[in-house]
């Protein structure tokens, strides 16, 4: 089980790795991390550079940063949330209604 790295950590082995030869299995056991990481890292930067590298998980756009598509499609993705709020609320207050009856 490997650690997780930092964005500087992860350029570095990036860096290592392509100046010496993109010796992949050797970085990866250099720094302890996996080989697949390593690959997975080196593809990353060769595709987008150092900014490639960094963990944007959990990092979302915000309001003025989106496309017209985009925020339609957030819009609706919220509006479709707060319909099957509704419809939960209302099946509970049916079936809370129920059984106050039966109970009665």
């Amino acid at each position: 089980m490997t650690r997780s790295m930092t964005y500087e950590e992860r350029v570095k082995i990036v860096k290592y790795c392509l100046a010496n030869g993109r010796h992949l299995t050797a970085t990866a056991a250099k720094f302890n991390v996996t080989y697949q990481q390593v690959r997975s890292w080196v593809v990353k930067y060769e595709a987008g550079g150092e900014e490639a590298l960094r963990d944007m998980r959990g990092h979302h756009k915000t309001d003025d940063q989106l496309t017209e598509v985009e925020r339609l499609r957030r819009e609706t993705a919220r509006l479709e949330r707060a319909i099957r709020d509704e419809k939960a609320i209302r099946m509970f207050r049916e079936k809370l209604e129920a059984l106050e009856e039966k109970g009665q």
